[in-house]
């Protein structure tokens, strides 16, 4: 297992699309352990919640 941490500082599509791929099953060796962002109203942080 690949444990990574994802970086974001906008809306977080992204790491949206890399969570929903390892949902999925096509990226089940990876684990995410933390989402980082500098910004205190980022949108990744909402999505973050749905993971």
């Amino acid at each position: 297992m690949t444990k990574i941490a994802i970086f974001a500082s906008g809306s977080g599509s992204n790491f949206e699309s890399i969570m929903t791929e390892i949902e999925a099953g096509r990226l089940s060796h990876i684990e995410v352990t933390a989402l980082y962002t500098d910004q205190v109203s980022a949108y990744c942080i909402e999505r973050a919640r749905k993971f």
